[in-house]
């Protein structure tokens, strides 16, 4: 058990902006060590170009390319060339899809991968993981694989996890949809009303079990209203994840 000085650990898993990590990160600077794997994010960054969806994609496109080369090369029948061509586009097309798909579904995979070692029950291992944005998807796809959010496993908290997003991209189901969640107060889902567009569908959340809050505010979450709550609900689910004795909450910055 925890003890009122003990440093609770709490694995960070970014989005393709801070958002409201940093704010969170000065409120329990002195009450919390900060966990933050390098997870694969595409588009940013180049992490995500190490996978075989990648390979796959350079190689559709260079062969493509290579069959126009050759179909404007060739002498056709009149009328051939363009049917040719559309066969082609046709054919290249769902390939072109099917490798963007590839490359979302193995970054995902592997920021999972990398995650799910520092969740282990043991000393240092996270008694909280934070998922924001793209990393909201992989906290959310841990929850789904029973990874967090139960007895004995890390506490979770999503802030505007773009679920629904990134499993249309990917060609996969909606985590929120298959996510189980026994115990609410160990799973929070935060959404901002004003973000249709990078989280559409985020009432899929309501039959997970999963506490859902809605916050006044946009994918960023730059609101101090919403922060502070971010803020607040963070503090339980540390006590709750580390059983801090005597109900006493982590020390919460000026910030």
């Amino acid at each position: 058990m925890a003890t009122q000085h003990q440093q609770a650990s709490v694995l960070i898993l970014g989005g393709w902006s801070p958002g409201p990590l940093p704010y969170l990160q000065r409120c329990f600077e002195h009450s919390c060590i900060f966990l933050e794997p390098a997870i694969p994010m595409p588009p940013v960054g180049f992490l995500w170009c190490r996978n075989r969806g990648v390979l796959a994609l350079i190689a559709t496109i260079f062969f493509t390319i290579q069959i126009f080369i050759a179909i404007y090369r060739t002498n056709f029948v009149y009328g051939a060339r363009p049917l040719c061509s559309v066969f082609v586009v046709a054919l290249s097309v769902p390939l072109l899809r099917g490798c963007v798909a590839w490359i979302v579904r193995d970054a995902v995979a592997e920021g999972v991968r990398l995650a799910t070692p520092l969740c282990e029950n043991r000393s240092g291992g996270a008694a909280v993981v934070v998922g924001f944005s793209w990393g909201g998807h992989v906290g959310a796809e841990m929850l789904r694989q029973g990874l967090v959010g139960k007895e004995g496993r890390p506490g979770l908290l999503l802030i505007a996890p773009t679920t629904a997003l990134v499993a249309r991209i990917a060609l996969v189901e909606d985590p929120a949809i298959g996510a189980r969640v026994k115990r609410s107060n160990r799973v929070h889902v935060f959404h901002g009303t004003k973000d249709g567009a990078f989280c559409p569908h985020a009432e899929r959340w309501e039959g997970s079990g999963a506490s859902l809050h809605w916050c006044e505010d946009d994918h960023v979450f730059s609101r101090t209203a919403s922060m502070e709550v971010l803020r607040d609900t963070l503090a339980r689910l540390i006590q709750t994840s580390t059983q801090l004795h005597d109900g006493i909450l982590p020390r919460v910055e000026d910030c």
